[in-house]
């Protein structure tokens, strides 16, 4: 497990050799690279879900996953408890995911942001 723990760290602090040759370390082509691979190599990647920036650190530090993702519900139900049932506006969402990147470092983060906001 060690070992997968340090692969999973270096993947996310070090630089990537993009499919045109470029290298990248931003978070973003990271991510977009884990995808990539998962994809081609049909490995499935863990995302766990995180519902606010403790919950990210924690999965950050943990060292054991190279992304973590955002869901609607996990907003509604880290702010509200409540269900995902449209009573987040798009600000609540953002300010949200805000704090669950800041607080995840160079973890990726997939934010969900949803549709509607009362506008459907």
């Amino acid at each position: 497990m060690a070992a997968a723990v340090g692969m999973s760290t270096r993947l996310r602090r070090s630089s990537v050799q993009c499919r045109a040759g470029k290298t990248t370390n931003s978070a973003a082509g990271v991510l977009r690279l884990r995808l990539r691979k998962s994809a081609e190599t049909s490995t499935p990647l863990a995302a766990p879900c995180c519902h606010d920036g403790l919950s990210a650190r924690l999965i950050a530090q943990s060292g054991l996953f190279d992304v973590a993702f955002v869901s609607g519900f996990s907003v509604a139900a880290g702010r509200l408890a409540k269900p995902d049932v449209g009573l987040l506006s798009f600000g609540e969402v953002m300010d949200q995911s805000r704090s669950i990147i800041e607080a995840a470092g160079d973890l990726p983060i997939i934010v969900d942001a949803d549709t509607g906001y009362g506008n459907g």
